[in-house]
């Protein structure tokens, strides 16, 4: 993996068909869409003073 520009990645999957590649991308995006859907729905509490 490696980062193609600014929000962009690019992954290598060597000896990987179209049909393999493109499960790769959507677990990649799952798992993307979960982390930032569990990011919104966990609130981190603040703490006032010190």
């Amino acid at each position: 993996m490696a980062r193609y520009g600014g929000e962009e990645f690019s992954i290598l999957l060597p000896n990987t068909d179209l049909a393999g590649s493109i499960k790769v991308a959507e677990n990649i995006q799952q798992a993307i869409y979960d982390q930032a859907r569990d990011l919104q729905e966990n609130k981190v509490p603040a703490k006032q003073g010190q």
